[in-house]
């Protein structure tokens, strides 16, 4: 009984702490920047047009597994500006990144993915005033455990995509949440 109320009382807390917006604190300045390792991405042609939109929809209608995101080489730097260190919880429950995908085409969608209720924990990175930490991001498969929601680009053109990591710190009960300017992304169709 015990250990099913710490259980419990951890789920409440993780909850809690994505439930309370969290913010930047006043005196930490952090800054995220998003990043492409490439200047351009190919469109999959399988991915293209109103009937691969029409199959996600219906994927999301039925509860059947969505397709994969497009994958991607995009780093996500977090960076200490201020003039004291702060300590993120980086890669578990209690940190997520969510995509914000705009352009002709997009599509960002909530999968129909079952998670184990099992709590992972994140790995405490601690920043010094001036430092950075990198997070890659290999698709466009963000949120809870990079897998709870998807972004796609269906058309080839100009996009934007914003990052915004929400992260637990010793230093600030409720977390921080740290938004990237908007990244221009390039979407070519395939040759």
């Amino acid at each position: 009984m015990k250990c099913m109320m710490i259980v419990a009382a951890v789920m409440v807390t993780a909850t809690a702490a994505f439930a309370a917006e969290p913010s930047t604190p006043k005196d930490a300045t952090l800054k995220a920047t998003l990043t492409s390792k490439k200047e351009s991405y190919v469109l999959d042609p399988a991915q293209q047009g109103e009937a691969f939109r029409k199959k996600i929809a219906d994927a999301k209608e039925k509860g059947e597994a969505m397709p994969k995101p497009p994958a991607v080489e995009m780093v996500l730097t977090v960076t200490n500006t201020g003039k004291k260190d702060i300590t993120l919880q980086i890669g578990g429950d209690e940190s997520r990144i969510m995509l914000a995908l705009e352009g002709k085409g997009a599509v960002s969608v909530q999968t129909n993915m079952m998670m184990t209720m099992d709590y992972r924990m994140g790995t405490p990175t601690k920043l010094a005033p001036g430092k950075s930490t990198e997070i890659k991001i290999t698709s466009l498969a963000y949120g809870t455990r990079n897998i709870s929601d998807y972004a796609y680009w269906t058309e080839p053109g100009e996009y934007t995509l914003t990052a915004t990591l929400t992260a637990q710190t010793p230093e600030q009960e409720q977390g921080v949440t740290i938004v990237s300017e908007p990244l221009k992304v390039k979407v070519e169709a395939k040759k």
